[in-house]
């Protein structure tokens, strides 16, 4: 053979190791990528995961407050009823007492009252008068 055959052979070889060598070093560093890629993706999956369940919880928990709320609304609001059922009730009575000015306007209601024992006055000076004249007429 000659050394220009076995130079070419040799060339070939050395260049078909080394593009084999270069395939496995690329493949690893794929592998070690894919590992790396794989291990985070598992990491950001398992976040991931964790992060959903917290959340659901955290939507469990606030439908039963919007439940709790709803229903504490809805007895506020019965009561609600009850008592405005009942004074109007109460401000009728108090209308058919005379009463309905009084909480409206203070002067109006003291107006009344001195009105009312003036009268009253006049009345005890009236039969104090009409006492002592039919006392006077007896004697």
């Amino acid at each position: 053979m000659k050394l220009s055959t076995i130079n070419y052979r040799l060339t070939t070889f050395v260049v078909v190791g080394c593009v084999t060598l270069a395939r496995g070093l690329v493949a690893e560093g794929n592998s070690s990528l894919s590992d790396s890629k794989n291990e985070d993706a598992s990491v950001t999956a398992s976040s991931l995961l964790a992060q959903n369940e917290e959340l659901r919880r955290e939507l469990s928990l606030s439908r039963e407050t919007v439940q709790t709320l709803t229903n504490s609304l809805a007895e506020s609001n019965a009561n609600a009823e009850v008592f405005r059922r009942k004074f109007a009730d109460l401000q009728l009575r108090m209308e058919a007492l005379g009463l309905a000015s009084a909480s409206k306007d203070r002067a109006k209601l003291e107006q009344r009252l001195l009105t009312a024992v003036s009268d009253l006055q006049f009345a005890q000076k009236e039969r104090e008068d009409a006492a002592f004249f039919e006392n006077g007429r007896r004697w």
